[in-house]
Parts: C-alpha cells; sequence; structure tokens
C-alpha cells in the first residue's frame, strides 16, 4: 500500500513537471528575425526605439524556461516597434526569486525598410 502511494505521488510530480514544460511562450516569425546584441558598439549608429521589459511567473525549478518566456517576449515588443535589434545584457535564472524578469533596449538598422 505504501508503495502503491509513493508511486502515485512520483507519476504525479512527473505529470506537473511534464505539463509545466509545456508552458513555453511561442515565438512569431517577426521576433524570430530580431538580432539579440550584448555589446552597445554593435547597435551604434542604429536608430533607438525605446525600453522592452519580458517577464515570466517560471522560477524555481523552471527558471530556465521562465528566462526564455522573458525574452521572447522581449523579442515579440521589439518586433512590435520595428525593432532589427535589441541589447540585452547576459541574462541568468534566478532559482530564488518571484519572476524572472529581463530588460533590454531596442534598435532599428540603418535602411531598414
Amino acid at each position: 500500500m505504501i508503495i502503491v502511494l509513493k508511486m502515485s505521488r512520483v507519476v504525479a510530480c512527473m505529470l506537473l513537471l511534464v505539463t509545466m514544460g509545456a508552458c513555453a511562450t511561442p515565438m512569431s516569425d517577426r521576433a524570430a528575425k530580431v538580432r539579440i546584441v550584448h555589446a552597445a558598439s554593435d547597435v551604434r549608429g542604429y536608430t533607438f526605439l525605446g525600453q522592452v521589459v519580458g517577464s515570466s511567473v517560471l522560477t524555481g525549478v523552471m527558471r530556465h524556461q521562465g528566462v526564455e518566456n522573458a525574452v521572447n517576449e522581449v523579442l515579440e515588443k521589439a518586433a512590435a516597434m520595428g525593432a532589427t535589434h535589441v541589447l540585452m545584457p547576459e541574462t541568468k535564472a534566478s532559482y530564488w526569486t518571484a519572476s524572472e524578469n529581463v530588460r533590454a533596449e531596442a534598435y532599428q538598422a540603418p535602411n531598414t525598410p
């Protein structure tokens, strides 16, 4: 009886993790074209469009997925502004946090239609 209860808990935990893993925020084709850069020199001469912020409540054991979701949100917002590039500091997932937050600056390359 005890073994059956432990097995059902293990199965329930595995199902929860699989379900949470499916919580990835998909990225549009437009956002996928926005290039992430980490050095200001990479956007020198580009037009600054504004600050963009993305966040996700996935933290703890799901922190890496949370950061990915937040980055995808940043790219979606930047693409909506017409950005070709985002200047984003290196992002690290934090285990002990209430949410994952990513900040970036959106830029448009010269001669972009």
